[in-house]
């Protein structure tokens, strides 16, 4: 069997706005953006089965993407206080203007091979060819090869007159995939506006902002997985493990560069990252009486991620809020939270003397830990990991009953071990803001004097610390979500329909939390980070099913 699969799907946007700058005299822009996209697949399928025991298919296909686009911005001064888009005014200057955009491809050679004996030992292989246009001219190609297997144990003589064990299956896999996730022109060296000096005069010209990398490649993560399902009491209880272990090497960031080449930073593929860890699942039909039935689904996973390579020295790199809440370095998880850890508030001169500080501290400021016990704060030594964005446990219940001809299923998913970082909070919440704004209520037990000291951790409003990120912001991402709620009801047959349900469902019910930073844990807008992310809305919905 072969089929192929051609899209096209274009899309197009003009924004147009004005904004007052100073009394009448306003600025405007133009943002014209379009991009279409194409996709050519072609597959191959072969299905062949021998003897009544072996069975065979496989299929072999490739794959073209293309996408092309172009975002034009235009600014302009000199309109009307009437909120004009209109360029082509006489009174109207030109302030700049710029392009941007172009094509990037994507080329997959793709096969895949599956046998089984009796459905009891079975093989699968699989291999992809890919070039993607995002990467530089060197290591533009990934090769991603992949093999399972897997035993019915449950099938042989010894185990399949067994009254306990219903089934038992063992697995075992191992894979290569590649991630290009990257800007389109990361590879490339751009160009941007640049005047230079020339006479006494100003001359427009261009100069170099990146680094032209021409072995920018794949980032690759090698999976192992080992898994282990098994059948118990008629499958009443059904139980499955996996432990895996992945290795993503060459990944993909902004790293550090010597100074030298004259640029801070720039794509690169450097380091090590793993991530390994073990899933258990649980299911179980608790009753199973004619009128009445319940069934359980419990999971549960735990993951370690530590970053083991970076570069040739493994320079640290800064990420997070301005490159300055988080950090990638080796023995550490990606992306986490490198923080002042505040202990408390100077509440006396004795304090100040007495307590290691930054020179310009003065009482009433946030105090912090001195991490390397050298007798000073500094941003270079005090500064230490804090937290880390991804939990160490995630949790996931579904409860499912009927009653008759009604259904109900209850969903519930929590996590623990993270934590989260409250740039919102931060915002609303950091001292050196005086007393014009509101206040969150903790900011009645600050330090005022020390005659009225507060509790001791809350600071001065009008602290000299506002500027520093520390662990009064951080917070645990803990929590217990009701996900879903969904109650049904099946009609009988009719002579027109050959099924009939109704039902209510209720999305994120209720949530349990103890995160005071922002709208909910779950509100992330960057990794570790919450800039006052929305939270999930509760959605009610009444539904039909229908079938004739």
């Amino acid at each position: 069997n072969y089929y192929t699969d051609l899209r096209f799907t274009p899309t197009s946007a003009i924004r147009d706005w004005a904004t007052t700058v100073e009394g009448a005299a306003t600025t405007a822009r133009k943002d014209q953006i379009w991009s279409n996209r194409f996709l050519f697949q072609g597959i191959l399928n072969y299905k062949k089965s021998f003897n009544k025991s072996h069975n065979f298919d496989a299929i072999a296909g490739y794959s073209v993407e293309l996408t092309e686009g172009e975002k034009s911005i235009q600014t302009a001064s000199g309109f009307a206080n009437d909120w004009s888009p209109i360029f082509n005014t006489a009174s109207v200057k030109a302030i700049g203007s710029s392009i941007e955009g172009g094509t990037t491809a994507l080329l997959s050679y793709f096969g895949r091979a599956n046998y089984d004996y009796k459905n009891k030992y079975i093989v699968s292989t699989s291999l992809r060819r890919d070039g993607s246009s995002k990467f530089g001219a060197n290591k533009r190609w990934g090769i991603f090869p992949a093999v399972s297997a897997a035993w019915r144990v449950s099938d042989e003589s010894f185990l399949k007159n067994s009254q306990l064990i219903s089934d038992v299956k063992l697995r075992a896999s191992w894979g290569v995939t590649g991630n290009n996730r990257i800007p389109d022109n990361a590879a490339l060296s751009l160009l941007s506006n640049q005047a230079y000096p020339l006479n006494g005069v100003s001359i427009g010209g261009f100069s170099p902002t990146t680094i032209e990398n021409n072995d920018l490649g794949w980032e690759q993560t090698e999976s192992t997985n080992l898994g282990l399902d098994f059948g118990l009491l008629k499958n009443r209880i059904i139980v499955s493990v996996d432990a895996y272990k992945k290795l993503t090497t060459d990944l993909l960031l902004r790293a550090p560069v010597s100074a030298v080449s004259g640029f801070s930073e720039t794509w690169l593929n450097v380091g090590k990252v793993e991530n390994k860890g073990i899933e258990l699942s649980l299911i179980t039909r608790n009753i199973v009486k004619s009128k009445f039935t319940w069934k359980t689904n419990f999971n549960i996973s735990y993951n370690r991620n530590e970053v083991l390579q970076l570069g040739s020295d493994n320079t640290p790199i800064p990420t997070g809020f301005t490159n300055l809440t988080s950090i990638i370095q080796v023995g550490s998880p990606i992306n986490s939270m490198m923080l002042y850890q505040h202990v408390g508030v100077f509440m006396n001169e004795g304090e100040l003397t007495k307590y290691p500080k930054i020179p310009t501290m003065k009482v009433g400021d946030s105090r912090y830990a001195d991490l390397n016990g050298d007798g000073i704060i500094s941003a270079t030594f005090d500064r230490g990991i804090m937290g880390k964005p991804m939990p160490d446990f995630t949790y996931g219940l579904t409860n499912d009953f009927t009653y008759g001809r009604f259904d109900l299923r209850v969903v519930t998913f929590a996590q623990t071990g993270g934590n989260i970082y409250s740039m919102i909070g931060r915002s609303i919440d950091r001292p050196g803001m005086g007393y014009l704004y509101n206040k969150m209520s903790i900011w009645k037990d600050r330090w005022q004097s020390e005659a009225k000291p507060g509790n001791g951790w809350v600071p001065s409003i009008n602290a000299s610390t506002g500027s520093f990120y520390d662990t009064r912001w951080l917070y645990s991402s803990d929590y217990l979500r009701i996900k879903n709620i969904t109650l049904g009801y099946n009609t009988p047959k009719t002579k027109v329909f050959s099924m009939l349900r109704l039902y209510v469902s209720l999305e994120n019910l209720k949530i349990w939390h103890k995160y005071a930073g922002g709208m909910s844990p779950e509100a992330l807008n960057d990794p570790g980070g919450d800039y006052g992310g929305y939270p999930q809305a509760k959605v009610l919905t009444f539904g039909l099913n229908a079938g004739f």
